[in-house]
Parts: C-alpha cells; sequence; structure tokens
C-alpha cells in the first residue's frame, strides 16, 4: 500500500537494478536453516543449505523484478574502521570456515546466472554500495536489498531501501518520506542520529541517556 501511495511509478518494470548485502542476505539464510533437521549437501558430501537459500532468495525477487539487473555486494575488511574505534563490531559472532567455504562456491556460481558481483578486500559492503549508487548506477532506479538500516543513509528518491520480511514484521520500502515519518530526520542526517543513539550491532554506544 505504501508504495502505490508514495511512490506510483516505482512498479517493478521500472528498477533498474538490485543491489543485495551479500553477507548480510547469506547470514539471513545461515540462521534461517541453522535448526533443519537434515541440511542439504552435494554428491561430495559438502554443505549446499546457504547455497541453496541465497539462490532461491535472488529466484523469489527475480519473479517480481524481472527486468532488473542483481548486484551482488560483498564484504571485505573492517580494518579501517577498526583504526578509527578499534572496539567496532567487537563482540560479532565468528561464522565456521564450512560456512565461508559455501560462500565462496556460492560466488564461483553467480555470474552463472548473470548476477553481476562487487568486491574489495580493503572495504566493507556499506562503502562499495555507495559507490555503486553514486557512480555506475548513478541516475538509475536503484534497489538496495538488506535488513541493515545503515543503508537508510543513502536513500533517495531514485535509491531505495527494501528490507525483507524478518519474522513477524512485514517487508518495508523506504523513500526519503517514509525515513523521516519512522525516524524523525531526512537520509542525510541518519548518521547523525546513528551517532547519538548508538548502534549495538557494530559496538557503538551512542551518548549516555540519548
Amino acid at each position: 500500500e505504501y508504495i502505490e501511495r508514495a511512490i506510483p511509478e516505482w512498479n517493478p518494470n521500472m528498477v533498474h537494478n538490485l543491489v543485495f548485502d551479500g553477507h548480510n542476505l547469506a547470514y539471513r539464510v545461515v540462521n534461517a536453516l541453522r535448526n533443519i533437521p537434515d541440511p542439504l549437501s552435494d554428491s561430495d558430501g559438502r554443505p549446499t543449505s546457504l547455497i541453496f537459500g541465497f539462490l532461491r532468495s535472488l529466484a523469489a525477487l527475480k519473479k517480481r523484478f524481472e527486468q532488473a539487473n542483481f548486484y551482488v555486494v560483498w564484504d571485505g575488511s573492517k580494518q579501517r574502521r577498526v583504526n578509527m574505534y578499534p572496539e567496532y563490531k567487537a563482540g560479532r559472532p565468528q561464522h565456521s570456515d564450512e560456512t565461508y567455504g559455501e560462500m565462496e562456491r556460492l560466488r564461483d556460481m553467480l555470474p552463472l546466472f548473470g548476477v553481476f558481483q562487487a568486491h574489495n578486500p580493503e572495504e566493507e559492503t556499506d562503502d562499495l554500495i555507495a559507490c555503486l549508487l553514486k557512480n555506475r548506477l548513478k541516475g538509475k532506479h536503484n534497489l538496495i536489498v538488506s535488513t541493515d538500516r545503515d543503508f537508510l543513509q543513502l536513500v533517495t528518491y531514485t535509491d531505495l531501501l527494501l528490507v525483507p520480511k524478518q519474522g513477524s514484521r512485514p517487508e518495508a520500502l523506504y523513500d526519503p518520506d517514509k525515513v523521516v515519518s519512522e525516524y524523525g530526520v531526512p537520509p542525510r542526517l541518519m548518521v547523525h542520529l546513528r551517532a547519538l543513539v548508538g548502534d549495538t550491532s557494530d559496538n557503538i554506544p551512542g551518548v549516555p541517556r540519548v
């Protein structure tokens, strides 16, 4: 309903590019499949549940956005930010070598499905997606797909954020008006808001009592 009311020109055929936060989607798949009784594997015994779930998620969105190009952007090093703030992302759980191995095989497969990928070993996904939107994909109708609210600072009337459904929380689409209605500030001030209130996922404390 919100999509039809606020941005009627944003129908599926008008979306040029879907830009995925690759690790965000991969770890959501891992968490969703963590407790399945019979994990999937290939003929060599290697796990494939992550690959299956990831590709299934892409396929579901391809049905909705048939004309769009798909970009998957992968995380590199967080060291540049750690150098500025040593506690950055401290305490996050470590994922198994098995998960990373499966993710590497997934990355080898994606070009076979016509999916573009971006990765810089020195930079995080957020920065790479920002570079894509401000350069290669500038002037197009782009849809960032992630549950990471850090991307709200990139939202414009042509670069929107699609937050997939999480548990009982429905899917949400953010344009600048929805960012203001939900957070009280426009996208360009989201970074200031995060600095004040903090961010537990990145271990940023914020200002006490704010």
